[in-house]
């Protein structure tokens, strides 16, 4: 399985979601049940802080992993750029990365009252 690179545009004070399905070389499903998913997002790669995405296995069978920030993740964050990446883990521990990229927090216009 090969890391994929996507970019992510994150919208301040709102909620994020993303299905992703893994497959493996030949097209096939690439089945999730003995991988755990687990996603971060950071300032920059030294950055000790971390904004951890809510990851599940949305349909191990079929491959699919759902991350999600909510929008309380969102609004703490300061608008600019981060990188992320989504990891998973079989149960050895043995890592994989399936996707990373840069996210951008963009700043809102519009404030709730």
């Amino acid at each position: 399985m090969t890391t994929a690179t996507t970019n992510l545009l994150l919208n301040k004070g709102a909620n994020y979601t993303a299905t992703l399905t893994l497959t493996n070389s030949n097209g096939s499903s690439f089945n999730l049940w003995a991988y755990t998913p687990k996603a971060q997002l950071r300032r920059n790669f030294e950055s000790a802080n971390a904004v951890t995405f809510t990851s599940t296995k949305s349909d191990a069978a079929n491959g699919e992993i759902t991350i999600a920030l909510t929008h309380a993740q969102t609004e703490a964050l300061k608008s600019g750029h981060y990188v992320y990446d989504v990891m998973i883990y079989d149960t050895a521990n043995a890592t994989t990365r399936i996707l990373e990229g840069m996210a951008t927090i963009s700043e809102r216009v519009t404030v709730q009252w």
